[in-house]
């Protein structure tokens, strides 16, 4: 599985949504990683990707996946100007 940052979607419930291209086995997927300042992380990916993986949060890679994400991401303080703030999550 291979996980590239694709887009900084904007600001969300104090903290930022960035939007995921997932490969796993040669095909390509969605995913959404949200990261704040308190530490809290989390990576969804869509529905297809579920139903041949199982629930994310319950894969065997998630805590590698959430960490390997936050090293890559752009510091929260760095984009507060710079993103608009989302009112609804997506």
């Amino acid at each position: 599985m291979i996980i590239t940052i694709k887009d900084y979607l904007g600001l969300l419930e104090n903290g930022v949504l960035v939007l995921c291209t997932v490969e796993y086995k040669d095909s390509f997927y969605e995913g959404t990683f949200w990261y704040n300042t308190a530490g809290e992380r989390v990576f969804t990916v869509n529905g297809e990707l579920e139903k041949l993986i199982g629930k994310i949060n319950t894969y065997d890679i998630y805590s590698k996946i959430l960490e390997d994400l936050s090293k890559n991401v752009v510091p929260i303080s760095e984009l507060q100007n710079k993103l608009q703030k989302i009112d609804k999550p997506i």
